[in-house]
């Protein structure tokens, strides 16, 4: 038997099971009719690694190519279930138009990564604004969204989100208190199903944190790291707020041992600190003091938040609550081959 005698739905089991579709999706037209779904499942369109700082108005023209043929193809529109758009060209005005018809003919979209300088956010919304007028556009399948924090508005154009990642870039600088209050604002306009929230770029001050819990009470999840960086209140306030604030929180996610200010201040920048006659007692030493900062932020974590089963610390940190304990019972598990999932892809 070979594979022309089995029938479509045994081919697309064999297809599901493979991990590269697109060799054998060029053996004919029948496979590469089965193959369309996964291997167009999703798609990025982004300018070229290591060139962040602009891109020519053609990559924008190149682009908007690309946008046009696949709304040519029905199958591949049906197809798309996670889109990545980043671009980073910040210069002159840009027809966003294009860019929004293509979003409203993605019928089946779940995932949006939405990456567009803050320069180009104003065509970007008079373009979604102009084409819903005639028509309301189909993006009610949007259920995550990652975007930067200069364009939170546009949560409002996806009424069924649960999860928003919104991410540093380039082109974005600090956030200021008064961009915080308005962009947490957005989050609460039309966000009633929001479980989760990556924002991990505020030094989280008690007026942001509020901010945050008055717009959004009901997440499961959030993310407040600052990597590199203190946060700008104590993490025993920190906790005690969002305890009081957010009664359905899971799973939080804050920065490394190194930054949140419970008696360890991080590893030396060089390793030959280790090499003198105390190293082996200095990097013990280390060691110990970063470990009781973590149990410490454990503690007053799972003390302070009723409701919370898992902490993550840093990237290859996670404490979680044990079963049967009501107060501040955990077990914590340190390990480097650890890896604290995130929603950019």
């Amino acid at each position: 038997m070979t594979l022309p005698d089995l029938n479509d739905d045994v081919l697309r089991e064999i297809l599901d099971l493979l991990p590269s579709l697109k060799d054998i999706s060029l053996v004919n037209g029948r496979l590469r009719a089965l193959a369309i779904p996964q291997l167009f499942k999703k798609v990025a369109v982004r300018g070229p690694k290591g060139h962040p700082q602009g891109l020519r108005p053609g990559n924008w023209n190149i682009t908007y190519s690309a946008i046009t043929s696949l709304s040519n193809n029905p199958v591949i529109l049906s197809s798309i279930k996670m889109l990545k758009f980043e671009m980073f060209d910040d210069g002159d005005f840009i027809n966003m138009y294009d860019l929004v018809g293509f979003l409203g003919k993605l019928s089946k979209l779940k995932g949006l990564t939405l990456c567009i300088p803050a320069p180009h956010l104003i065509a970007l919304q008079a373009a979604f604004n102009e084409l819903e007028f005639y028509a309301p556009l189909a993006l009610s399948n949007v259920t995550t969204l990652v975007t930067y924090p200069s364009a939170a508005s546009l949560v409002d154009r996806f009424p069924n989100l649960e999860v928003v990642s919104l991410i540093r870039s380039f082109y974005y600088p600090e956030c200021t208190g008064d961009q915080a209050h308005a962009m947490f604002k957005s989050l609460g306009t039309r966000t009633n199903q929001l479980k989760q929230l990556e924002a991990s770029f505020l030094y989280w001050s008690v007026p942001e944190i509020l901010d945050l819990a008055e717009a959004v009470p009901q997440i499961e999840r959030l993310n407040m790291g600052c990597r590199g960086r203190d946060y700008s209140t104590d993490m025993a306030a920190i906790m005690a707020i969002l305890g009081s604030k957010f009664k359905y929180l899971k799973r939080l996610d804050i920065t490394r041992a190194s930054d949140l200010r419970l008696g360890f201040d991080g590893w030396p920048f060089c390793g030959n600190a280790f090499h003198g006659p105390n190293g082996h007692e200095l990097m013990k030493s280390l060691q110990r003091a970063e470990e009781k900062a973590e149990r410490e932020a454990a503690r007053l974590a799972f003390g302070g938040i009723g409701s919370l089963e898992v902490l993550w610390i840093g990237d290859h940190v996670v404490a979680r609550k044990l079963e049967g304990k009501d107060d501040v019972g955990f077990e914590l598990t340190k390990d480097r081959a650890l890896v604290r999932d995130t929603l950019s892809w």
